[in-house]
C-alpha cells in the first residue's frame, strides 16, 4: 500500500510572518520532504502557505507550529502521469474538492475521466496526479484532490485557466446551472512557487521518460 500523504492548507496567526511560517517549516521538513510554499495570489480558500508531502514528516513539522486555522486532506496517490522531465515545474497546484452525496457513482467516474483528459490538452501541465481523500480537517468533507506541476505561474493562470477543456468540458460538473453538477458547494484552489529539490516528495524520480505517459489509475 502507497504512503499516506497531507496537505494542509495553513493561515498565520495575527502576529505570525507567512513567509517566517514557511521557512520555519521547510527547515523543519528537509530540502526533499515536503513542497512548501507562500501562497501565490489567486487562491481561493488557500490560506497563507502550502504544506504538502508524506504525513509521517509533514505532521510533525506542523505540531511545532502554531496557526490561526488548518485545513487539511490525506489520501493516497491515484492517478498519475507526467510530461518531459516535472523537476522543470516552477508552480505546483493543488485543487480540493468535495462531490456531493447525491452524486452517482458513474458520474463520479465520468468526472475523473475528463479530470484526467485535461493533461493531453494543456501541455503546460508536466505532471498530474488525483487522488481519492481518505480524510479531512476544516469546515469541507473533501473527496478528491488533482494536484498539477506548471512551466510558469503564467500558464497555470493562462491556459490552464483558459483552455476549452477547462471550460467546455471539466467546468459543467461545478456550475449549479448544468444537469452535470456535482453539488461541489465549496473547493480550495491554492498554488505556491516549486523547485526541482521538493520533487521527491511527490514521488518524482529522476527521469527518462517518453513525452505522455501515465503512470497508474484509481479509475
Amino acid at each position: 500500500m502507497s504512503d499516506l500523504l497531507s496537505t494542509h492548507l495553513l493561515t498565520a496567526g495575527r502576529h505570525r510572518d507567512p513567509a517566517a511560517l514557511a521557512e520555519s517549516l521547510r527547515v523543519a521538513v528537509g530540502p526533499a520532504g515536503g513542497v512548501i510554499g507562500r501562497t501565490l495570489p489567486g487562491a481561493i480558500n488557500g490560506g497563507d502557505v502550502l504544506l504538502h508531502g508524506p504525513s509521517t514528516t509533514v505532521d510533525a513539522a506542523m505540531s511545532r507550529e502554531r496557526f490561526a486555522s488548518v485545513e487539511s486532506v490525506r489520501y493516497r496517490p491515484g492517478a498519475t502521469g507526467h510530461r518531459g522531465d516535472p523537476t522543470e515545474a516552477l508552480v505546483y497546484r493543488a485543487l480540493l474538492l468535495g462531490i456531493g452525496d447525491d452524486a452517482s457513482d458513474q458520474a463520479r467516474c465520468r468526472f475523473e475521466r475528463d479530470l484526467l483528459l485535461m493533461p493531453r490538452h494543456i501541455t503546460s501541465m508536466v505532471w498530474w496526479r488525483l487522488s481519492h481523500v481518505e480524510s479531512s480537517h476544516g469546515p469541507t468533507r473533501f473527496t478528491h484532490v488533482w494536484e498539477q506541476l506548471f512551466r510558469t505561474r503564467e500558464a497555470l493562470s493562462g491556459q490552464y485557466m483558459n483552455h476549452p477543456v477547462h471550460w467546455g468540458l471539466v467546468d459543467r460538473w461545478f456550475d449549479p446551472e448544468m444537469p452535470e453538477n456535482l453539488g461541489i458547494a465549496r473547493l480550495c484552489h491554492v498554488a505556491c512557487d516549486f523547485s526541482p529539490d521538493q520533487a521527491p516528495a511527490l514521488g518524482i524520480p529522476a527521469l527518462d521518460v517518453p513525452a505522455l505517459s501515465r503512470a497508474h489509475s484509481i479509475l
